[in-house]
C-alpha cells in the first residue's frame, strides 16, 4: 500500500475540491484519483497528530467540519505515530549497532488507526459511546453498531477535542509541544543571530552546532534509553561530544531528516522562521523516513531536496497537489 502524507494546506486543496469551491477547481482529478485508490485499498492518506491540532484550530465551524469531513473520508483515520513512538526505538538500534547493547532494541509500529495512534498513546476512546447493555441486539448487531459509533467518535475528535481528551496525558503532551509554535520562532530567530554571528554559519560548523541542538533536544530519551541499556549516560555523552556527536545524531534517521531541515533554513537564511515551521519539523521529517509520498509547500520540498532526503529514503516529494494525480493512478494500475 502507498502512503502519502499531506500538510495542512493540501488537505485543504482537497476540501475545496470536494465543495466545488472555485479555490479548488485544479484538484478535482486528484480528489478522484484519491478516492477511487482510498477505495481499492491501494493508497493510504495517514493523519497524524499535527493534523488534529491544525484542524481544530480552525475558528469557523463550517469551514472546519468540511476539512474534517474531507480528511475522515480519505484518511479513514488511518495514522502515523508521533516522534516520541518512533525516536526511542531508532535510538535503540544505534546503541545496538555500536554496543549490541540493548540486546532486544524496542521496536515501534509506525502506521496505525486512529487517535490513540496518531498521539502515541496515553489516551483511550474505546467505550467513550456505548450501547447501553440493556438495549435488545445480537452480538452481531451490537459490534456493528458500535463500530459506526466508534467511527462518529473518531470524526468527533479531528473536528474538534473534547474535554475528556484535552484531559488526558498523552493529548496535553502533544499540545504542550505544538502549542510553542510562536516561541519555537522566536528561537530560531534568535539562534540565526548567533550562529550569524559567531561565524558558525559556515557548512562544518553550522553542522556541528545544529548536531548539538538536536541532542539536546535528545536528552530525555536518550537518558532512557541508555539507562535501560546498562550504559553511563554521563559517559556517553561526554564521549559524543568529544568526536562522535555529528556520527551518532545521524544514524537517527527520523532527527537527521530534522537536521538537515534546520540546516538548511538557517543556511539560507533569507526567509524568517514563523510559527507554523514547528508543526512542518514536528511531521515531514518521519513522513519522508517512513512514507512513500510526501506532498507539502514549496519551501519544505525544496530544503528536502537540496538534502537529499527523498534519495536516501526513497521517498518522492511533490510541492504541487496536481503532480499527485499521476501517481494515484500508477499505484492503481500497479495493483
Amino acid at each position: 500500500m502507498l502512503r502519502v502524507y499531506l500538510d495542512q494546506n493540501k488537505w485543504i486543496d482537497l476540501a475545496w475540491a470536494a465543495k466545488s469551491d472555485p479555490r479548488g477547481d485544479r484538484y478535482g482529478d486528484v480528489l478522484t484519483a484519491a478516492r477511487a485508490c482510498v477505495e481499492a485499498g491501494t493508497v493510504s492518506f495517514p493523519l497524524d497528530m499535527s493534523r488534529y491540532i491544525e484542524t481544530s484550530k480552525r475558528g469557523r465551524f463550517d469551514s472546519r467540519r468540511d476539512l474534517a469531513m474531507t480528511m475522515a473520508g480519505l484518511s479513514r483515520f488511518h495514522a502515523i505515530a508521533p516522534a516520541r513512538i518512533l525516536v526511542p526505538a531508532e535510538i535503540d538500534a544505534a546503541l545496538h549497532a555500536r554496543f549490541g547493547v540493548p540486546a532486544r532494541p524496542r521496536t515501534a509500529r509506525v502506521f496505525g488507526r486512529g487517535i490513540e495512534h496518531a498521539v502515541g498513546g496515553g489516551i483511550t476512546t474505546a467505550g467513550w459511546l456505548r450501547l447501553p447493555e440493556g438495549a435488545v441486539l445480537s452480538p452481531g448487531r451490537r459490534a456493528q453498531a458500535e463500530a459506526v459509533m466508534q467511527e462518529a467518535m473518531e470524526y468527533a475528535l479531528l473536528l474538534g477535542a473534547p474535554p475528556p481528551l484535552q484531559q488526558s496525558s498523552g493529548y496535553q503532551a502533544i499540545i504542550a509541544q505544538m502549542t510553542q509554535d510562536r516561541q519555537f520562532a522566536e528561537g530560531q530567530d534568535v539562534l540565526a543571530a548567533k550562529l550569524t554571528e559567531t561565524g558558525m554559519v559556515k557548512k562544518t560548523r553550522l553542522d556541528q552546532a545544529l548536531h548539538a541542538y538536536e541532542l539536546g533536544d535528545l536528552l530525555d530519551p536518550l537518558t532512557e534509553a541508555l539507562v535501560r541499556a546498562g550504559l553511563d549516560p554521563n559517559a556517553f555523552v561526554e564521549s559524543l561530544l568529544a568526536d562522535g556527536l555529528v556520527e551518532f545524531v545521524r544514524s537517527l534517521p527520523t532527527c537527521t531528516v530534522v537536521v538537515d531541515l534546520y540546516r538548511d533554513k538557517h543556511a539560507q537564511g533569507q526567509q524568517k522562521w514563523e510559527p507554523n515551521d514547528l508543526l512542518d519539523l514536528v511531521g515531514l521529517p518521519i513522513a519522508a523516513v517512513h512514507g512513500d509520498v510526501v506532498v507539502t509547500e514549496r519551501q519544505w520540498a525544496s530544503r528536502m531536496r537540496r538534502a537529499k532526503i527523498p534519495q536516501r529514503h526513497g521517498t518522492t516529494v511533490l510541492h504541487d497537489l496536481t503532480d499527485l494525480t499521476a501517481i494515484l493512478i500508477n499505484a492503481t494500475r500497479a495493483d
